[in-house]
């Protein structure tokens, strides 16, 4: 199992490609940190980093602003308050590596029982997670629901189809990505 959910890993550390294969590659070490709906956290990854271009802090990709006491840059950043688009400096938290920005992302839905009482973990879509998030307070943008599901049906995928569909869809659309797949079906099956 250990080596599986490594090669997931490296899979994603890789992040060279088209969009799409960037995109599964982080949908795929999404998985493999346990996410339920990998297509969000691709679709994150996309939306705050540009597809990878930009960091908001070291290794973070998904905007997860640094709390008191923790490893932070400070970077300016677009807020919506009050239904006007501010600009303002926050300081995100850093991290080791791309591993550990997703591990964490992942970890942080979970350890804010704000997403829990927003139906996160109850979400049977990805459209339905992405409501979710945006309920729990993920972002201030009152359209990111909306801005995600365009990310995941650009990249293939239908946001309002069961994210456990949309996973066997990745395994048969993506032959550059078998080891990717193979790698996470391995670990679900342990699991």
């Amino acid at each position: 199992v250990g080596s599986a959910v490594t090669g997931a890993w490296n899979q994603a550390k890789a992040l060279s490609g088209s969009n799409r294969e960037k995109y599964n590659k982080i949908r795929g070490a999404a998985l493999s940190a346990g996410d339920p709906h990998p297509d969000v956290v691709a679709a994150q990854w996309a939306l705050e980093s540009g597809w990878g271009k930009k960091q908001s802090g070291r290794h973070n990709y998904f905007g997860i602003k640094a709390q008191k006491g923790e490893s932070g840059t400070t970077v300016r950043t677009r807020e919506v308050y009050s239904g006007k688009s501010v600009m303002i400096n926050d300081s995100f938290k850093n991290y080791n590596s791309l591993e550990e920005g997703i591990a964490d992302r992942v970890a942080f839905i979970k350890r804010n029982p704000r997403y829990t009482k927003a139906g996160y973990y109850i979400a049977k879509t990805p459209y339905e997670a992405a409501v979710a998030l945006q309920k729990g307070g993920y972002a201030t943008d009152p359209n990111y629901a909306n801005l995600l599901c365009k990310i995941i049906k650009g990249a293939g995928y239908d946001p309002g189809k069961a994210s456990s569909a949309n996973t066997q869809t990745a395994g048969n659309k993506n032959a550059n990505d078998g080891a990717l797949t193979r790698g996470v079906d391995s670990v679900k099956n342990a699991a």
